[in-house]
């Protein structure tokens, strides 16, 4: 599914192929994507926050906390990224 509206400023734009790895299927504007993602990264927020934790820089532990961010909206989420997505300049 195509998502129906541009992105803001800054946004990565999602191709097809991209948005292929969307998991609600209810979603179809950048605005239900945002507040889908922004629910998600509280609710990850909430986990991170709910013990001390060691290694929080360490590959597993980030790897994790981007799944509990993202899990529920992107099939990819936790996994390392093979290719840059990022279409703006480094300084951005």
């Amino acid at each position: 599914m195509e998502l129906t509206s541009d992105p803001p400023p800054g946004a990565t734009p999602l191709d097809p192929d991209e948005s292929a790895g969307l998991i609600p299927l209810h979603i179809v504007t950048q605005e239900q994507l945002n507040a889908w993602e922004q629910q998600n990264i509280l609710d990850a927020r909430e986990w991170v926050f709910a013990r001390k934790r060691k290694e929080v820089l360490s590959q597993s532990f980030l790897r994790e906390l981007h799944k509990r961010m993202f899990g529920k909206t992107w099939k990819w989420a936790g996994h390392i990224r093979t290719r840059t997505l990022s279409r703006c300049a480094p300084r951005c």
